[in-house]
């Protein structure tokens, strides 16, 4: 499987700067398999420590943060000789020896030239008083749920992905019912909002009567955690005073403002996102649903599929 996530973790590795990195992210969205995999692509020897009820951990740390001393310890825990030009060394579930996580200032300022990278609860961390968090000496990087670019490549539809990255629109249209297909596949999985509302896999596949009452709001959902997936965007939500124009989602790349208006079907009508264009003249403007790719003036159709792509529109 592949995650985009690793080819931000290559860059930190090359980096002449390179810190301790911490990887922050939910529960189950990837983090261990992300470190390992990275350490088995990228370098000779990986090092797992989980500090999730280890004592030895606990003990190692409590006392001297001298890193030579760390990596003694560690290399004996292990088993494996820690080489700081080809051995990743994964602290996993941090957050549960916090003297780990002091450690990481010293590593920076004393042996910088070890690989570190770190997953675990950075609100388990603030919970334990008299702990001192590295600021300004680590690296953090988000790790979100899978895109449905990634999911497109993990399930072998990996020049599919590569279409949709090149915005090649007449053929994306042609090849559009995979595309839904794998989408239904891929809304299986929204997360907290499927599990709560009770929805079974087999209602959003069939469409069901069942789905129409959670549709919008999984739709919605779904795209909420394609925006949040790229890098340096600004995801905002907008309401007039009165509460009579609501746009889904504000989104500022940086270099424009576009206000985007989420449909679970083809429903073309967005008189909330009419009032927002007559009122603020943005440049561009989305709808995105299930409708083909098309642009008009100042107004694009966007599918729910390729709505990873509305940066580079």
């Amino acid at each position: 499987m592949y995650r985009i996530a690793i080819e931000k973790l290559l860059k930190w590795k090359e980096s002449k700067r390179r810190k301790p990195l911490i990887i922050e992210g939910a529960r189950q969205v990837g983090k261990t398999w992300l470190m390992k995999e990275f350490g088995r692509l990228y370098y000779t020897d990986t090092v797992y420590i989980n500090f999730d009820s280890n004592s030895r951990m606990a003990e190692l740390f409590a006392s001297d943060l001298d890193t030579e001393r760390l990596i003694m310890g560690l290399e004996l825990y292990s088993g494996r000789k820690i080489d700081p030009d080809h051995t990743l060394l994964i602290f996993d579930e941090v957050q549960e020896v916090p003297r780990a996580l002091s450690s990481l200032k010293y590593f920076y300022e004393n042996a910088p030239e070890y690989h570190i990278v770190c997953a675990g609860s950075l609100l388990g961390i603030a919970l334990h008083e008299g702990t001192s968090f590295p600021v300004g000496k680590v690296d953090f990087l988000k790790l979100f749920p899978l895109s449905f670019k990634e999911f497109l490549m993990a399930a072998g539809k990996e020049r599919y992905a590569e279409l949709l990255s090149k915005q090649d629109y007449p053929m994306i249209t042609s090849f559009k019912q995979t595309y839904i297909d794998a989408l239904k596949l891929f809304l299986v999985d929204v997360g907290l909002l499927g599990c709560m509302a009770g929805l079974r896999q087999r209602t959003l596949l069939d469409g069901s009567g069942l789905f129409i009452e959670f549709k919008a709001a999984l739709t919605e959902q779904y795209v909420c955690l394609q925006l949040k997936t790229i890098e340096d965007l600004g995801v905002y939500y907008y309401t007039n005073d009165r509460g009579s124009c609501e746009i889904d989602f504000i989104v500022d790349t940086g270099e424009q403002v576009i206000p985007v208006e989420v449909r679970a079907e083809i429903n073309l009508r967005a008189k909330s996102l009419k009032t927002y264009q007559e009122k603020f003249t943005p440049e561009i403007a989305v709808r995105s649903l299930m409708a083909d790719f098309k642009k008009e003036d100042r107004l694009v159709n966007l599918p729910l599929y390729a709505v990873e792509e509305i940066a580079k529109l």
